[in-house]
């Protein structure tokens, strides 16, 4: 072994090709303080039926696990890839149906956050969500490079029902703890 053999070129630091590792996506909606867009490809937003329990994290459920689940807080959402304006990366919830005002006004949000920032707050007064645009100039969302499966991976790597003893389904029928 000699020295020359085992030195590396001087631009070695070119030679490594880096892509970022896209961090675990939460479920939810972006805060009131929040402006958010919603990706414009529809790739992006998933119609899943999801599992919600308020002691567990949200989980996709099998649609072959339908009918042995009839009792179980399933429901059919439709979860739209959002980006804040803090630059995080939500998978938003809506209902699959516009049922109430709440939801109409969200599905509205999510088509007008397609094109401009836009802010959502609960009002109980009005029994929707406010839906308004930002007064200040924030620079256009800078979506990561990922495909639709990445975005689903990061939200539901350790997220999905496929079976009846899966511990989300114990822990809900009161059998065990959720590690």
């Amino acid at each position: 072994m000699n020295s020359t053999a085992q030195k590396i070129a001087q631009n070695y630091q070119s030679l490594d090709t880096v892509k970022p590792v896209l961090p675990a996506i939460e479920v939810k909606r972006p805060t009131d303080s929040e402006f958010f867009r919603a990706h414009p490809d529809p790739e992006f937003a998933f119609l899943l039926l999801t599992f919600i329990s308020d002691h567990v994290p949200t989980h996709v459920v099998s649609p072959n696990l339908i009918d042995e689940l009839e009792n179980a807080p399933i429901k059919r959402k439709l979860l739209t890839t959002v980006i804040t304006n803090y630059g995080e990366i939500k998978l938003m919830p809506l209902p699959h149906k516009y049922k109430d005002r709440y939801s109409k006004t969200a599905h509205r949000a999510i088509e007008l956050s397609k094109a401009e920032w836009m802010q959502m707050k609960y009002s109980s007064d009005n029994y929707n969500y406010l839906i308004s645009t930002s007064s200040r100039v924030i620079p256009p969302p800078v979506w990561p490079d990922v495909t639709p499966e990445e975005v689903f991976q990061a939200a539901f790597q350790n997220h999905y029902i496929s079976d009846m003893n899966h511990p989300a389904i114990n822990y809900y029928k009161g059998m065990k703890h959720v590690a």
